[in-house]
C-alpha cells in the first residue's frame, strides 16, 4: 500500500511538470477606473499581464485568486496552463536575468516628466464630447489646480516640470485638428483599450519620436459600451514604436465622462505606482476591524474601493498619504519613524516642504508573506493648493507593495492603503483633532493620543503620545491572519 501511494505521488509530480507550461517575464498590472451606470459610484478592476521577454503580451490570472502574487514589474517563471485567452498562473519563481539581455527598466518618479497627449476619434463617430485641447491643457498644466501643479507640489517638487506636448492633426481633422481618426469603426474597439492603444500608436507614429516621452496621455471623444472613466497602467509597459519597443507609462481617458485635473492625477498616479486609496466601516466600538488582513471576516460591512477623500488615490483632490510618498522617493527614510515603544512622537504637516518628520508608522503585525504591516500615522494642515484639512490621519497598510490585505468582496489581495470610516458615507473618519484626541485599538494595544500643536516651532508639529498596552487579548481579535481566526 505504502508503495502504491508513494507511486501515486511519483505520477502526480511528473504530470505536473509534463504538462504545465511555463513563462518567462513579468507581470504588469492594468488598474480600471469604472463608473457604475446606475448608482454613479466608483469601482475598479486590475487586468494582470505577463509581459515576456520577447515582448509579448499575455494576459494572465491566478488559480486562486488569493494566492501569494509576485511583485509588479519583476521577472518571474510563472507556471500554469492556458485557459480560452488567459494563462492561468499555479506558481511562479524568481527569474535570474543576469545572463540574460533584459531591456532596462526605469520608472523616473522625479524630475521632469516627457508627456505626449493625443486625442482620437472614429471612422463613423466624430461626436465632439465638449472640449479640446486647450481645455486638456489648462487641467493638465496651467490652472493653479492642475495635475502638474498637484504633482510639483506633492513631490516638494521633485518633480519639477511636465514638460508636454499636445499633439495636433496638422492635415486636418474633424470636428477640429485636435482629433485624429482611428482607422475603425466604434464597435471595433467596443472597450479593448489594447485594440485602442496599438492603432493610437500607428495613428500617430509617423509623426512622432516616442523616444522622446516618457508617458502617453490618449484622450478619446467617447468609448462605446465602456463603463470606466480613466485606465492607467501600473508603471511602465514596453509598446512596440517605430522606434523599437520602448518603455512608456499610459493613461486611457474615457470622453464620454469628461476630462479634468483630478481625473489626470489619478491615472497618473498609478504610472507611478500607486493604487487606491480605499476605506472601511466597522459596526466596532472604535470603528476597527478585529482582523485587519481580512477586515471583512467580522463586524466590517461596508469596503469602499476609493473610499478616502483625503488623497487622490481615493476620491478627493488631496495631496497623496505619506504612504505613496515614501514609496516613491519623495520622503526619505529619515522622515519616517518607526514606533517600537511607548513615547512622546512629533510630526510636521505633510504639505510643508522642510525634511522633517512625516509620518510615524507603528507595527500590527505580519502579513502571509511574513511582511511587516503598520499604522501609518500623519499630520495634515491646509497648506497650498489642494489641502483644506487640519487633523491626524491614520491608515493601514503592508510595508511592501507585494500583498496588503485580503479583500473578502473579490476574494483576492488588494494593494490599497485603508481608512477607518465611522460612517457607511464616509464622510467621517478615524482622525485625531482637538475634539477627538484618542485613538484606542484595543485588539492590538495601541494607544495613540493627540497632546495639541506646538506652534513655537517651524514648521508647527503636532505632539502626540503612543502607548503600547501589555494586555493581552483572545485569539480571536489580535491575529492579523485570517485563517487563524475562527
Amino acid at each position: 500500500m505504502r508503495r502504491f501511494k508513494f507511486s501515486i505521488i511519483i505520477f502526480l509530480i511528473i504530470s505536473f511538470f509534463t504538462f504545465a507550461e511555463e513563462i518567462k517575464g513579468k507581470l504588469i498590472v492594468l488598474v480600471i477606473d469604472k463608473i457604475d451606470k446606475v448608482s454613479g459610484k466608483f469601482y475598479s478592476k486590475y487586468e494582470y499581464y505577463i509581459q515576456t521577454l520577447d515582448n509579448k503580451f499575455i494576459s494572465a490570472k491566478f488559480k486562486n485568486p488569493s494566492m501569494k502574487k509576485p511583485k509588479v514589474n519583476e521577472f518571474y517563471i510563472f507556471y500554469g496552463n492556458y485557459e480560452g485567452n488567459y494563462f492561468v498562473i499555479n506558481s511562479f519563481k524568481k527569474l535570474d536575468i543576469s545572463n540574460q539581455y533584459v531591456k532596462p527598466y526605469a520608472n523616473n518618479k522625479t524630475g521632469v516628466q516627457r508627456i505626449l497627449v493625443a486625442m482620437f476619434n472614429y471612422q463613423d463617430d466624430q461626436t465632439d464630447p465638449g472640449f479640446n485641447l486647450t481645455d486638456v491643457q489648462n487641467y493638465l498644466e496651467l490652472n493653479t489646480t492642475s495635475a502638474e501643479n498637484f504633482y510639483k507640489e506633492n513631490s516638494y517638487n521633485l518633480v519639477n516640470d511636465f514638460v508636454v506636448n499636445y499633439l495636433q492633426n496638422t492635415s486636418g481633422g474633424s470636428p477640429s485638428n485636435d482629433w485624429f481618426t482611428l482607422p475603425n469603426s466604434i464597435n471595433y474597439y467596443g472597450d479593448d483599450y489594447n485594440k485602442l492603444l496599438n492603432d493610437s500608436i500607428k495613428t500617430i507614429d509617423p509623426l512622432v519620436d516616442f523616444t522622446q516621452y516618457d508617458r502617453l496621455i490618449f484622450i478619446y471623444n467617447k468609448i462605446d459600451g465602456a463603463s470606466w472613466w480613466g485606465l492607467g497602467t501600473t508603471g511602465k509597459w514596453y509598446i512596440q514604436t517605430d522606434e523599437g519597443i520602448l518603455p512608456l507609462s499610459v493613461v486611457w481617458v474615457n470622453g464620454k465622462y469628461n476630462v479634468n485635473s483630478f481625473l489626470l492625477a489619478h491615472e497618473l498616479g498609478h504610472n507611478f505606482e500607486f493604487y487606491h486609496a480605499s476605506s472601511y466601516y466597522c459596526l466596532t466600538s472604535s470603528y476597527l476591524p478585529k482582523n485587519l488582513i481580512d477586515p471583512l471576516y467580522k463586524d466590517c460591512s461596508n469596503y469602499e474601493e476609493y473610499g478616502d477623500t483625503s488623497d487622490t488615490m481615493g476620491n478627493g483632490y488631496r495631496h497623496f498619504s505619506t504612504i505613496w510618498k515614501f514609496s516613491v522617493g519623495w520622503l526619505s527614510s529619515s522622515q519616517i519613524i518607526d514606533v517600537n515603544s511607548s513615547g512622546f512622537y512629533s510630526l510636521t504637516p505633510i504639505e510643508d516642504s522642510s525634511s522633517t518628520i512625516k509620518s510615524l508608522r507603528i507595527p500590527v503585525g505580519k502579513n502571509i508573506n511574513n511582511q511587516p504591516v503598520y499604522y501609518w500615522v500623519e499630520f495634515r494642515q491646509p497648506i497650498g493648493n489642494f489641502d483644506n484639512e487640519d487633523n491626524i490621519q491614520i491608515r493601514f497598510y503592508s510595508a511592501t507593495i507585494s500583498q496588503n490585505f485580503y479583500n473578502a468582496l473579490t476574494g483576492t489581495y488588494d494593494y490599497n492603503t485603508i481608512r477607518f470610516s465611522k460612517t457607511i458615507y464616509n464622510n467621517s473618519f478615524v482622525n485625531l483633532d482637538s475634539n477627538n484626541p484618542i485613538f484606542l485599538d484595543t485588539y492590538r494595544g495601541i494607544k495613540i493620543e493627540y497632546l495639541g500643536k506646538n506652534t513655537s516651532t517651524t514648521p508647527t508639529t503636532a505632539e502626540l503620545q503612543i502607548t503600547f498596552s501589555d494586555l493581552k487579548f483572545s485569539t480571536d481579535t489580535i491575529y492579523l491572519n485570517k485563517n487563524v481566526c475562527e
